[in-house]
């Protein structure tokens, strides 16, 4: 999808994340996420245009179709400038995968620790992106390049995931304790 349809496709999910907070029922339940990318990429402007779409629920009725059809109105007027963007991380070398498996483990044993799910202090793709950010000379740009080092993920992994990249802290498994620890060189 290009950049109009990601602008569209937001403006969709505004409307329907507002729609399904004034219904009080999940999102899903008000429209699902292959129909919002449907009428993002036919982009109808009436309210007729949207009914007569694949997926749309057929007890949607005139009234939404009307704020669907305005919401892609909105989304074709956001200059070029300011639509969102798709940007792909680079493909990692066998060095840049080891690490993502490294930084895993660390967020893995971390996550342990505060009795978190791993997925919540760091996804793959955050771990990804640090992985193939790894060259940057220089501290502060590998960090403005990741939200792993600022606000509350900060404060819980910011600081061990520095020490993991500059070797100073690595992953082991305590025998006694019979689980991964985290622990300096």
């Amino acid at each position: 999808m290009d950049s109009r349809g990601l602008a569209v496709l937001r403006e969709l999910a505004v409307w329907r994340d507002q729609e399904a907070r004034r219904r009080n029922k999940p999102r899903r339940t008000v429209m699902k996420d292959d129909a919002l990318v449907e009428i993002a990429r036919r982009v109808p402007r009436s309210a007729s245009a949207v009914l007569a779409l694949r997926g749309i629920p057929p007890n949607l009725g005139e009234r939404s179709a009307e704020s669907i059809a305005e919401r892609v109105g909105q989304g074709l007027a956001v200059p070029e400038r300011d639509r969102p963007r798709i940007e792909f991380a680079p493909p990692l070398d066998e060095q840049g995968a080891a690490l993502v498996e490294l930084l895993s483990a660390v967020v893995r044993a971390r996550a342990l620790e505060e009795n978190l799910p791993p997925s919540l202090l760091a996804n793959q793709e955050d771990l990804r992106a640090l992985a193939a950010r790894r060259h940057f000379s220089s501290r502060d740009a590998l960090e403005s390049a990741s939200p792993l080092f600022s606000g509350w993920r900060g404060e819980l992994i910011g600081d061990i995931l520095r020490d993991v990249l500059a070797g100073r802290l690595g992953v082991r498994w305590d025998a006694e304790k019979g689980r991964l620890t985290l622990s300096s060189f």
